[in-house]
C-alpha cells in the first residue's frame, strides 16, 4: 500500500515535470517601418498591408511596428500605400525576420513616400517690362511692376515643364522686342524657389521730319540770239 502511494504522488510530479520540458513556442518577431514625405520629415497615416490586409499604419512619428510568426531568417513581403498626396513606392518591402542581439532593439525598414506635387516659388524678372502680365496656359496668373518683378507660388509635379508667357500683346507694348517672350523651368523633386530672367530691347520710332518745299521765284530769262 506505501509503494502505491508513492507511486500515486509520483505520476503527477512526473507529468508535470514532462509537461516543463516541452518546446515552448518560439516569440514572435518585431520589426518597424518608417515612412519620411521628405528627409527627416516623418509621415502619419501610412497603411501596411500584407496580403491585402492592414496590418499597421504609422503615427505621428511616420513609425508603425509589425508583429510576425515565423522561422529567424524567413523574408516577408509588405506593402506600403501612402496617404493622399503623397506617392506610394511601386514595389514591396522585403522584411527579414532576425534575433537581434539586443531584444530591446527592432530592425527598421525606411520607405519614401514623396509629395505627388512640389511647392514651385517663382521669381520673374524683366529688365524694361513694367506691368506686363505674366501667363501659364493662356491665363494671367501674375503681372511685373513698376520695377519689371513679379512673384508667384504654384503647385506642379516632379519633373514637370511650366512654360511662362511674358504678354506684350497691349499697343502700349507694341516697341519692346522680343514679343510675347516664353521662359521655362523643370520642377525638381523638392519644394524650390526659381530665379527666371527676360530683357526687353525697346525699339525707337525714327521720326523722319520733312522740310516743307519752298516755291523758287522765277526770275525773268534771258533771250538767246
Amino acid at each position: 500500500m506505501r509503494a502505491l502511494f508513492v507511486c500515486a504522488i509520483a505520476l503527477p510530479m512526473l507529468a508535470g515535470a514532462c509537461k516543463g520540458l516541452e518546446e515552448q513556442p518560439a516569440p514572435p518577431f518585431h520589426v518597424a517601418i518608417t515612412v519620411e514625405s521628405d528627409k527627416n520629415v516623418p509621415l502619419p497615416g501610412a497603411v501596411v498591408t500584407r496580403t491585402h490586409k492592414e496590418i499597421g499604419k504609422t503615427d505621428d512619428k511616420g513609425r508603425a511596428v509589425l508583429t510576425f510568426k515565423g522561422e529567424d531568417g524567413d523574408q516577408l513581403d509588405v506593402y506600403v500605400k501612402c496617404p493622399e498626396g503623397f506617392d506610394s513606392p511601386t514595389r514591396p518591402i522585403t522584411v527579414a525576420l532576425k534575433r537581434l542581439s539586443d531584444p530591446s532593439r527592432l530592425a527598421e525598414y525606411p520607405v519614401s513616400c514623396p509629395p505627388a506635387e512640389r511647392k514651385v516659388v517663382v521669381a520673374m524678372r524683366t529688365e524694361n517690362g513694367p506691368n506686363l502680365p505674366i501667363r501659364y496656359l493662356g491665363r494671367d496668373i501674375a503681372r511685373t511692376d513698376q520695377s519689371g518683378a513679379a512673384t508667384f507660388m504654384m503647385n506642379a509635379k516632379p519633373g514637370d515643364h511650366l512654360d511662362f508667357t511674358v504678354d506684350t500683346s497691349d499697343k502700349a507694348n507694341e516697341n519692346l522686342r522680343p514679343q510675347n517672350p516664353s521662359v521655362s523651368l523643370v520642377v525638381d523633386n523638392k519644394d524650390a524657389y526659381y530665379t527666371l530672367d527676360q530683357v526687353f530691347q525697346v525699339q525707337r520710332t525714327r521720326v523722319i521730319v520733312v522740310a516743307p518745299h519752298r516755291p523758287q521765284p522765277i526770275g525773268p530769262t534771258p533771250l538767246r540770239y
